[in-house]
């Protein structure tokens, strides 16, 4: 995934459409931070 709003506006928008169908389980959405640039490598 990438840093754009599409793929979790797209995430939500199934999560929407199953409810709306009446499955009881949805798709988690997770944002992750990465610090990779602070750490230097060694």
């Amino acid at each position: 995934m990438d840093k754009s709003g599409a793929n979790y506006a797209g995430l939500a928008n199934i999560n929407l459409l199953l409810i709306l169908a009446g499955f009881a389980t949805m798709i988690d959405i997770c944002q992750v931070v990465w610090f990779h640039h602070v750490i230097p490598d060694f």
